[in-house]
């Protein structure tokens, strides 16, 4: 006979070590993208199963832009960071409680992590998405409807609408 409760801990606990082994690939390889003088690195995304948004901002005293948090330069960002990205948003997915679709990721020049994640609201764009975007969504990462906020129940009606 099979302990459930054992198997449950168990493969929590598989996915939080996933989840930080995920965490820590993303942090170095944006550490990876500093350069000399930089402080930090700032990464916003938005994310589903099939779009990604991602904004980098990379802190430094003689950044050409400049913002309320100070100057900074921009990055177009690589291939293997979007992929880090979305394998942490799977390494985070739990049953029934889905997954993030935003995160606010910063690295500093010394080497600490941490991040900010949206589980609730709906992602900011640049350009508007589709609500199919985030049917397809929730096929992949399940979130038990009692645990959906407001706007994601919405999507499945509004991509019949159209």
């Amino acid at each position: 006979m099979r302990n459930t409760d054992s198997d449950n801990l168990a493969n929590q606990h598989n996915g939080l070590l996933q989840e930080q082994e995920a965490f820590d690939r993303l942090g170095v390889l944006l550490h990876g993208l500093l350069g000399p003088g930089d402080e930090r690195i700032e990464l916003t995304a938005s994310v589903t199963t099939s779009t990604n948004e991602q904004h980098f901002y990379i802190f430094n005293p003689n950044g050409r832009f400049s913002s309320q948090n100070g100057p900074f330069n921009d990055h177009g960002g690589t291939s293997e960071v979007s992929r880090a990205i979305k394998d942490l948003r799977e390494a985070s997915y739990r049953v029934g409680l889905g997954t993030w679709f935003g995160v606010h990721f910063v690295v500093t020049a010394s080497g600490n992590a941490t991040a900010n994640y949206n589980f609730d609201h709906e992602p900011e764009w640049d350009f508007p998405v589709a609500p199919a975007v985030y049917v397809r969504d929730q096929l992949k990462y399940p979130r038990d409807e009692h645990k959906q906020p407001e706007w994601l129940k919405r999507k499945p009606h509004e991509g019949n609408s159209n």
